[in-house]
């Protein structure tokens, strides 16, 4: 143990370069009372630092304003390792953790559990689209799923040349659209089985946008009708 003539204590070395400085050992606190336990690091018009350090590595637990920050050095790769347990983040403020910037890269699984209705929230600071897009490798997306563009459109999109879009279900319907609502084809419609419409009465409109003349292939009381509803005429061409 050495107190030198500037005041430095050294522990384990002969020469401290630091106010305290201990060599070749641990430090160790323990609590043997009911009294809460501190290490402070308090900076008044600096921030104030715990440093870890190698010769190719740090990592800063320090206080800046009115913000905490754990920061490794630029280029290393800060890693948090819970053990078997788990690492719980909890905040009352709502917002328990936050990317300012950059990618979160994850390599495992990420499971997503809410005790409410919504449980993940995909959302943009700027009036624009918002998507979760699908990426084989690092630059090529592949699909996505999203909301925005033109008319606010929620889109489900495969961009591979000759993909497609699959709807499965464990249950009888794969897809299933309110009563109150439409469903619009921009393209051609293919079933590869059979297209059932059931109704008090069932019709299939055929609407030419060029012309006034709309067409219906109806049941109309158990009867079979093609009809044309715009002059009430039927025509029919070889």
């Amino acid at each position: 143990l050495v107190l030198d003539s500037n005041d430095r204590v050294g522990i384990g070395t002969n020469s401290p370069s630091h106010k305290l400085e201990v060599r070749e050992g641990d430090v160790h606190f323990e609590n043997t009372s009911s009294s809460n336990t501190f290490v402070d690091a308090k900076g008044s018009s600096a921030n104030a630092y715990f440093r870890a350090f190698s010769d190719s590595n740090s990592v800063w637990l320090y206080q800046g304003g009115t913000s905490s920050y754990l920061s490794a050095q630029s280029g290393s790769t800060l890693r948090i390792n819970s053990g078997t347990t788990n690492l719980i983040l909890s905040d009352d403020s709502g917002a328990v953790l936050s990317f300012s910037s950059g990618v979160a890269n994850f390599t495992g699984r990420i499971a997503i559990q809410g005790t409410a209705d919504e449980a993940l929230q995909l959302k943009v600071t700027v009036d624009g689209p918002v998507y979760h897009s699908y990426y084989r490798g690092s630059t090529d997306r592949h699909a996505y799923v999203g909301f925005g563009s033109s008319g606010d459109v929620f889109s489900i999109a495969n961009e591979e040349s000759g993909g497609s879009v699959r709807i499965l279900s464990g249950g009888s319907l794969a897809l299933n659209i309110g009563s109150d609502q439409a469903a619009v084809f921009e393209g051609t419609v293919k079933s590869k089985g059979t297209l059932t419409i059931e109704n008090s009465f069932p019709q299939i409109a055929l609407t030419d946008n060029n012309h006034d003349d709309d067409w219906r292939i109806r049941n109309n009381n158990g009867h079979f009708e093609i009809y044309n509803e715009t002059d009430n005429q039927m025509y029919f061409r070889a």
